[in-house]
């Protein structure tokens, strides 16, 4: 049984990026803690809090220890979780802080169980990666110095680099700056280079898993064209821009097309939609999703191709018997 936040432990609020959400932990006015996971290929998201919702910008990314930090630019009403002192010996209740966050990682929902550990202060005193023990464990206070705490009282969203070669973590506002240690170049990036033909190689993959033939969908040596229903999905991966983007034309705008409750519709479930999005192109409707490379992972993505082409073969139908668009 997962362990659960009782009602006198501090609360979490929500991180959303287009492609998935997780939990955040408020541990300074405007820093939030979240697994680096979520930002894995981005460098921002939302903070959720009841009904406010305000972005927030990466200034902290930690691959390697499975942390990362997100600066808000507006004073939510959350209570700040202060980060103990104590030894990871020393706490005595671990809590997962997950509520369906990967709503369309079906799988992984089993799998990702990413652990905060709290001392019996209710202060943050360890993070434990997916698939770690207890004992491998990160100590926060051992990474979030008060020193470092402090450089983001200093300016806007300073941010604090990592050194690659050292480890050591430097405060700075220049993108370019110089490890205080060993003087090698820090780096904040969340896009590595990785090998694009195995990025391609996966998408196949996919569609396969989806029941299709890649190669009878190929239309271009990045392109592909799925079906389901009335709903045609166009698959476009960019080299260069290391992305993938899949679009749906989903109805025409007609002359007898009531636009303005389209267009209302459409910015309405705009906000429902995380990991999708609708826009208009010339006369049309498009039903939309535009992914990193890094992203590009069997299981998640066979996940999102089912889900968009279901919502698109369920929209185009609402759209014509609603607002009279007209079918393409």
């Amino acid at each position: 049984m997962k362990p659960e936040i009782n009602s006198v432990d501090p609360k979490p609020c929500l991180f959303t990026t287009i492609y998935t959400s997780g939990w955040a932990w408020r541990i300074h006015p405007r820093l939030y803690i979240i697994p680096s996971e979520l930002v894995d290929g981005v460098s921002e998201g939302v903070l959720a809090v009841d009904e406010t919702r305000v972005s927030a910008n990466l200034v902290l990314y930690l691959p390697r220890t499975g942390i990362a930090l997100v600066w808000c630019r507006e004073d939510l009403s959350l209570e700040s979780v202060a980060l103990s002192d104590g030894d990871p010996s020393d706490a005595v209740r671990y809590c997962h802080a997950y509520e369906n966050p990967y709503r369309w990682m079906i799988q992984e929902q089993q799998t990702i169980e990413n652990t905060w550990g709290f001392d019996d202060h209710g202060r943050l005193l360890m993070f434990i990666k997916s698939g770690n023990e207890i004992q491998n464990g990160l100590c926060l206070k051992d990474y979030l110095t008060k020193e470092l705490l402090e450089a983001w009282d200093q300016g806007e969203m300073v941010k604090v680099w990592q050194c690659i070669p050292c480890g050591v973590l430097n405060s700075t506002s220049e993108r370019k700056g110089r490890c205080g240690s060993c003087g090698e170049q820090l780096t904040l990036t969340t896009h590595p280079a990785e090998d694009q033909d195995v990025s391609i190689q996966t998408l196949e993959n996919v569609i396969h898993q989806l029941g299709y033939d890649p190669v009878l969908c190929r239309q271009g040596p990045q392109a592909w064209l799925l079906r389901k229903g009335s709903a045609e999905m166009h698959l476009r991966y960019a080299r260069d821009e290391a992305s993938l983007c899949a679009d749906i034309l989903l109805v025409r705008i007609g002359h007898e097309t009531k636009r303005k409750e389209l267009y209302h519709y459409l910015l309405k479930e705009n906000i429902k939609l995380d990991a999708f999005g609708f826009s208009i192109q010339e006369d049309k409707v498009v039903i939309s999703l535009l992914i990193t490379a890094r992203s590009i992972k069997e299981q998640e993505m066979s996940t999102l191709f089912e889900d968009l082409l279901k919502k698109s073969d369920d929209y185009d139908n609402h759209l014509v018997s609603v607002f009279g668009a007209e079918w393409l």
